[in-house]
């Protein structure tokens, strides 16, 4: 991971992210996080956070000149995603798509 020098975790803010940002702060220059929420604020100590979801244009600001992005943003809860189907497809697919663009 040595010349990796800027990592973007969009959808940060949970369980996995937290963990990731963790194992990357002490192996790359810098890790900037993105996401709806902090749930475990302790571990980002140090590290940037942008609050903000898929639909947001921010999103290119964050992603912009980082080496790596690791994209771990979803909606989480299936009965939510049963009731709106259609919703949880621009959250999750349409959002991905908006940060490929």
């Amino acid at each position: 991971m040595a010349d990796i020098r800027k990592v973007a975790i969009i959808g940060a803010g949970g369980f996995l992210g937290t963990n990731l940002v963790r194992l990357l702060k002490p192996r790359v220059g810098e890790v900037v996080c993105y996401g709806r929420r902090c749930i475990f604020p302790d571990a980002f100590e140090g590290v940037p956070w942008v609050t903000g979801d898929m639909a947001d244009p921010a999103i290119g600001d964050v992603v912009a000149n980082c080496d790596v992005v690791i994209h771990l943003a979803s909606t989480s809860n299936p009965a939510t995603a049963d009731r709106n189907i259609s919703a949880d497809a621009d959250a999750n697919l349409v959002g991905t798509l908006r940060l490929l663009d």
